[in-house]
């Protein structure tokens, strides 16, 4: 009877710090994470973390004479997870983006009154934060000068860069005297701007291909990893926390 209710404990367990390692990880990805290698190896430290603040949690409450309170500790737990559940709702599903790849074309045009074809992409900011171009994964003819992407061809020359799942992604083109016309491909839509400025300023493009539409149960399934998540966290808080 013994193992039977030790090796039940052992499951949920299992379970309870997947699930948490998986969420966690999710969280992540929206952010920093933009490789399997990487998913992987955030997923692994997660799951060993939560795996020994739990082993250290069961063990001291086996050490308690008395266990009623745990029961209560655990339906507070229950109650105000499902109350940040209801609050955070659509916040807490990971999936409502996706990773993607952003193809910029300097198309080798120019305008009439541009000295050249250049097409200088000067900043990418994913949620804020600037970019650094030697860690971000991209590909094309394109050269790194001056902490920023240039196209200097006469000829068509494409830029493929790929993109964490985030929600807010925004890339800054540079417009002056010698600026040439660019095409942006951005998850099955083109936009064509002519860069040209006779004065030096900037434009701002928002990715839109990040954006994603997730079925239901992956709806359902982020806000069960979330709710079991916020779960652990108030009963771990409730047994470690000093009256």
């Amino acid at each position: 009877m013994m193992v039977k209710k030790y090796g039940l404990l052992v499951i949920i367990l299992f379970f309870v710090i997947l699930a948490d390692s998986i969420y966690l990880t999710d969280v992540l990805t929206r952010f920093t994470v933009n490789s399997m290698l990487q998913y992987t190896f955030v997923l692994l430290y997660f799951f060993l973390l939560f795996s020994i603040i739990f082993c250290f949690t069961v063990i001291k409450i086996k050490k308690e004479t008395s266990r009623s309170s745990y029961r209560k500790k655990l339906l507070f737990s229950v109650i105000s997870a499902a109350i940040l559940l209801v609050l955070g709702n659509f916040m807490l599903v990971n999936h409502l983006y996706k990773p993607s790849t952003l193809e910029i074309v300097a198309s080798g045009e120019k305008n009439v009154e541009s000295k050249s074809t250049e097409v200088w992409v000067t900043d990418i900011f994913i949620n804020g934060d600037k970019a650094n171009f030697d860690y971000l994964p991209w590909s094309g003819g394109w050269q790194v000068k001056d902490k920023a992407l240039l196209s200097s061809a006469k000829v068509p020359q494409s830029l493929k860069i790929k993109l964490p799942a985030s929600k807010d992604i925004r890339v800054k083109f540079l417009k002056h005297e010698w600026s040439g016309i660019v095409v942006i491909k951005d998850g099955g839509k083109e936009k064509s701007l002519d860069l040209y400025s006779s004065k030096a300023s900037s434009y701002e493009y928002k990715v839109n291909g990040s954006e994603n539409h997730p079925s239901d149960i992956r709806r359902i399934s982020d806000l069960f990893m979330a709710f079991i998540l916020l779960l652990s966290i108030f009963f771990l808080v409730s047994i470690y926390i000093k009256k």
